[in-house]
């Protein structure tokens, strides 16, 4: 139960754009407490927890077993009659745009040497897909499933000029010291910058604020296989 819990919580800060200290004061839990939800080091969540987040973010739970979801109910559309379409109020669907896919690999464990920066094909994005998104790579390892992100994925990614502006509980992609490519969970306390895996078997990166460079952020992720051209 605990990862699905892990999976939703990551989904609601990426949802309601917050961060896990604006998640810890609407629902009453502890950073702390979250930080080891996400990290999988709890393996049971008590009823009650699973209750304040649901009640703290405006959603409704379902449990069938031991998998959690987390929804916001839909308005109800009963007797209310339908209406005609205004072709001034329907959407435009613009054209697809395409991004440079990168043929290097963001490593969700220990990373990949960075080999090669030239574009080995371009990406199409679709509407939809937020217009920050600049390029794309996949994703390496498995240490970052409990956040929704799994081996091969591919990744939508948005430049980063300023890391101030990088909220906590984002997704970031990061350059080691090995100027390996790494996707983490990016966590600002004061001057310090914390880097943490979905995963318990991958300790924290700890470092000053300006000896980490943060290429971009993780805007979406897929599992599929059909987005490159």
């Amino acid at each position: 139960m605990a990862k699905y819990i892990a999976k939703e919580i990551k989904k609601i800060l990426d949802e309601d754009m917050i961060s896990l200290e604006e998640l810890s004061e609407k629902t009453g839990i502890s950073v702390p407490g979250l930080k080891k939800i996400l990290l999988g080091k709890t393996r049971r969540v008590q009823r009650s927890t699973i209750r304040k987040i649901a009640e703290g973010t405006d959603r409704t739970v379902k449990i069938e077993g031991d998998q959690v979801t987390f929804f916001r109910e839909l308005p109800s559309t009963d007797n209310v009659p339908p209406q005609e379409a205004d072709i001034n109020t329907l959407p435009i669907i613009r054209d697809e745009r395409e991004v440079p896919h990168y043929g290097i690999k963001a490593g969700a464990g220990y990373g990949q040497a960075v080999t090669s920066e030239h574009i080995v094909s371009y990406t199409k994005i679709f509407p939809g897909v937020h217009p920050s998104v600049k390029f794309t790579v996949r994703a390496r390892g498995d240490s970052m499933q409990l956040s929704g992100i799994n081996d091969g994925d591919l990744l939508f990614v948005a430049p980063v000029r300023d890391p101030r502006t990088i909220k906590n509980g984002a997704i970031v992609i990061v350059v080691d010291d090995n100027g390996d490519l790494l996707v983490k969970l990016f966590q600002r306390e004061g001057d310090k910058v914390m880097l943490f895996s979905a995963s318990p078997k991958f300790r924290p990166i700890i470092k000053n604020a300006d000896e980490v460079r943060i290429i971009g952020q993780v805007i979406h992720s897929s599992h599929l296989n059909t987005f490159e051209v």
